[in-house]
């Protein structure tokens, strides 16, 4: 948790927001990485929808809130 920093999160919403819609039908049994991988320099794809972005973005932040909260209620 400590390794992550603000740059990190921000990387991760603009992947997010290069994921293309239906991705676990489209590429079942390939994971988020390995599919951007594969879309490096691909165009045309259908990507997510704004509102999906940001449902997954805020998804992991409250993650992210959450462990560093509980992080610093540890350390009291």
């Amino acid at each position: 948790m400590g390794d992550v920093i603000k740059a990190d999160i921000r990387r991760l919403g603009l992947d997010i927001a290069r994921l293309p819609s239906n991705m676990t039908k489209k590429y079942p049994g390939i994971s988020a990485c390995d599919v951007l991988a594969q879309l490096q320099d691909t165009t045309g794809y259908e990507a997510l929808e704004p509102r999906s972005i940001n449902k997954h973005y805020q998804h992991a932040r409250s993650l992210f809130a959450w462990a560093a909260a509980r992080r610093s209620s540890a350390e009291r």
